[in-house]
């Protein structure tokens, strides 16, 4: 491989730098509060542009006092880009990220290795493996934190196997260790171009886990009801539709319930709105405990509530719906006691029965009949199913 001149190196490392400070700057105008760790991930980076310097002065020793050992110097630069890296993870994934601990952190790891170096070890050669030792440890422990996020984000994809592949690089240079001066010029380019790219990458790579953790945050919003955590009208819909739509291809039924809770209005004006929207919060977390998981529950609007129920028929509907009207009914903590009054409509047979209009006026008809009387459950299925009372 020819040897680059320091000019070329140099060239790059300002390239890199400019794709650190758009990255930054992206994160910042995208993200904003949301970039847990982004602070703390590029203090990494900027150890790891510091350790180009001494890697540099093995191509200009004049760069350097000849007192420096500039290899020491570099792995102390490059453990301490790698705990902060580390700890950037730490804090993105940690429920109650410690703030303030990820200067120390890094800083730590840097002097440990400057330290055990100094005072245990003479050979240039001992003193890479601790330093690929110390290498090993560190993509060890991030792997461990981004393996169990990679089959859902690709950004946390792309780390994981960056750090598989420096865990494996640095155990074979563990095993291999030599005089890093023998390989002179080639050697310190290869450094320099692989660690540029290898670090552009990482840090491209844990911006789009950043970015699309923050657009899989605004579709929950935006598809959930904030004051129950049920889904609102926007995110039911679609997924409605696309029940039935499965449902008609196969000919399986599917149930749906518009509930109502009786006189609300009553708990509003008696209590307050406070104390009213706790009984909706009861109410959707009853749903959510009495359904199964792959039911959904929808806040449809005030306090009406749309279930949808797949793969259920009219007669397990009604089960189902008598056993939450039961549960609201036999509420026992401090909130006002109310009951439920529910529609059920039921689509099964001929794909024309399957269409969500339809479905959703005949589960309307059926909770107007069940709230003349209050505090019950009516239904009528659509298509093959013989109705039951």
């Amino acid at each position: 491989m020819p040897v680059l001149d320091p000019f070329t190196i140099g060239v790059v490392s300002v390239l890199f730098a400019t794709a650190f400070s758009v990255s930054l700057l992206i994160s910042r105008i995208s993200l904003g509060a949301s970039a847990i760790g982004m602070r703390t991930w590029l203090l990494g980076d900027a150890a790891l542009i510091v350790s180009r310097y001494p890697t540099l002065a093995e191509l200009q020793p004049a760069m350097l006092p000849a007192s420096v050992d500039a290899m020491l110097l570099t792995n102390v630069c490059v453990a301490a880009g790698a705990a902060w890296h580390w700890l950037a993870l730490r804090r993105h994934v940690s429920p109650h990220p410690k703030v303030g601990t990820g200067l120390a952190g890094g800083l730590a790891v840097g002097l440990l290795i400057a330290l055990l170096s100094a005072l245990l070890f003479d050979s240039a050669v001992d003193r890479q493996r601790l330093f690929h030792a110390v290498m090993v440890v560190l993509f060890a422990v991030k792997l461990k934190i981004t393996w169990p996020h990679a089959r859902r984000l690709w950004g946390a994809r792309a780390l994981t196997l960056a750090f598989a592949w420096a865990l494996l690089a640095n155990l074979v240079m563990l095993g291999t260790a030599s005089d890093h001066k023998a390989g002179g010029h080639q050697w310190a380019t290869m450094y320099l171009l692989m660690g540029t790219i290898m670090t552009l990458l990482a840090a491209m790579a844990f911006l789009l886990w950043l970015q699309q953790e923050a657009a899989e945050s605004l579709a929950h919003r935006a598809s959930t009801d904030a004051l129950t955590g049920a889904l609102n009208r926007h995110g039911v819909l679609p997924r409605l539709t696309a029940e039935l739509r499965r449902a008609s291809r196969s000919g399986r039924p599917v149930s749906i319930a518009l509930c109502d809770l009786d006189h609300f209005k009553k708990v509003n004006d008696s209590h307050g709105h406070a104390v009213g929207d706790q009984v909706l919060k009861r109410f959707a977390e009853l749903s959510v405990h009495i359904l199964r998981t792959s039911d959904l529950v929808a806040r449809w609007g005030g306090e009406e509530f749309l279930l949808v129920l797949p793969d259920t028929g009219g007669s397990d509907a009604l089960i189902a719906l008598e056993r939450l009207r039961n549960a609201q009914a036999a509420a026992t903590d401090d909130l006002p006691m109310v009951t439920l009054s529910a529609g059920i409509a039921t689509a099964q047979g001929r794909p024309e029965v399957y269409q969500m209009d339809g479905l959703l006026q005949r589960a309307d008809e059926q909770l107007y009949r069940a709230k003349s009387t209050r505090n019950s459950v009516r239904f009528e299925p659509i298509g093959a199913e013989p109705a039951t009372a």
